[in-house]
């Protein structure tokens, strides 16, 4: 936006000159020594602009690459924290199998000394 803005800038001010010039009528020296300024200065700005253009840019790829860097983070955090979870369940369910085995040993037991 800011480029194209001074590159609206120039175009306006090289327009202006070459009206200036093909108006027939008599310009001073002054008054194209003007013009001649002020096409400068836009053609200045609009440099200043791109090369502003341009730094964005880097500092955007630059953001970019930090934000892809924190994503595949944070994708490693989740598939570790999900293994831990499924490693806890497994522990858990082997823990309860347990004892649900010792439950049904104690059963069988008693079932044993009953009869």
């Amino acid at each position: 936006m800011l480029l194209d803005e001074a590159r609206a800038n120039v175009r306006a001010a090289c327009d202006m000159n070459r009206n200036a010039m093909a108006g027939g009528g008599l310009t001073s020296a002054v008054n194209l020594r003007a013009i001649q300024t002020y096409v400068e200065r836009t053609e200045q700005l609009q440099n200043s602009a791109a090369i502003e253009l341009s730094r964005r840019d880097d500092e955007v790829a630059v953001k970019r690459g930090f934000l892809a860097s924190a994503a595949r983070d944070r994708q490693a955090i989740d598939k570790l924290k999900e293994r831990q979870q499924d490693d806890h369940n497994a522990e858990w369910a082997r823990k309860n199998q347990n004892l649900l085995d010792e439950l049904a040993a104690a059963v069988h037991r008693r079932g044993v000394v009953s009869a």
